[in-house]
């Protein structure tokens, strides 16, 4: 029963004496305040939905002028790096897009990161770079926080690859170049490795001796989530010399890009885990 923003729940229970009806217990609830709270929350989560919708459509807003202003540039180095920026812009959207569509503050990160991949087959690819990518794994469920700035270092990690592990006109084997993806979450953990079979890194390429803007980005969210990153190749037989596998085909060394991020929920996840100042 509701009435002038009161709201009671009525039990009415019979009393008997053998079979017969010797009176009746009513029992009444006020549970007006529940019922205000429930409503608080759902405004709430539609508030949260409608202000990630907003944020999304201002984020392709601003992707949409930079491409236009690309456009009228004449610089290869300057157009780009509007590009670079459009796709981050772009990784960052797809993260409010999806929390504009879920209920509570966490995202189901495998259903950002599939997008993100065709956006870099779509954007980076082209036929005399053919590439496959796949996903292995499940990420799980993350903080928005968490997702936002993953979505960030995993398109620029994929941007690093197609930039850098096949160069133009590459023919390194009769197989199709194939870049993994590989998640696994466990124990507050997520797990997420990037395999390519590339032309590995060289010295000077070392990305942890010089890196680019791409990677810098890349190092500095990982810290900013405490989680780690390392490089290694991917095939280590072919690091160490060995050219060929047993039917003859070359040996691509490729990289292991491994990242480790701490995954924190519950009323305090609202922003990325913060180092103390030293």
């Amino acid at each position: 029963m509701e009435r002038n923003e009161v709201c009671v729940v009525i039990w009415c229970i019979p009393l008997l004496n053998a079979s017969r009806v010797d009176g009746g217990l009513v029992l009444l609830r006020d549970i007006s305040e529940l019922k205000m709270r429930d409503r608080l929350l759902i405004s709430k989560d539609a508030t949260i939905r409608e202000i990630h919708h907003r944020v999304k459509n201002n984020l392709q807003t601003i992707s949409s002028l930079l491409r236009l202003q690309g456009r009228r540039l004449t610089e290869p180095s300057a157009k780009a790096a509007i590009e670079e920026s459009v796709r981050r812009i772009r990784s960052i959207a797809r993260v409010h897009e999806t929390l504009s569509r879920e209920d509570g503050d966490e995202v189901n990160f495998s259903e950002i990161l599939r997008p993100l991949v065709r956006m870099v087959e779509e954007g980076l690819t082209s036929p005399d770079r053919p590439l496959s990518f796949e996903m292995i794994g499940e990420s799980g469920n993350l903080p928005s926080p968490t997702a936002t700035s993953l979505a960030v270092v995993l398109t620029e990690l994929l941007q690093n690859i197609v930039d850098h592990a096949y160069p133009p006109g590459l023919l390194m084997s009769e197989e199709l170049p194939k870049v993994r993806i590989e998640m696994l979450q466990g124990a507050g953990v997520l797990r997420v490795d990037v395999i390519d079979d590339g032309v590995g890194m060289s010295g000077e390429a070392d990305p942890e001796r010089r890196p680019s803007l791409g990677l810098s980005i890349v190092t500095g969210l990982i810290s900013e989530l405490e989680g780690k990153i390392s490089f290694a190749p991917a095939d280590e037989q072919a690091a160490a010399g060995e050219t060929r596998t047993a039917t003859g085909h070359l040996r691509r060394i490729g990289t292991r890009v491994s990242l480790t991020i701490p995954v924190v929920r519950g009323p305090f996840a609202t922003q990325p885990p913060q180092r103390e100042a030293e």
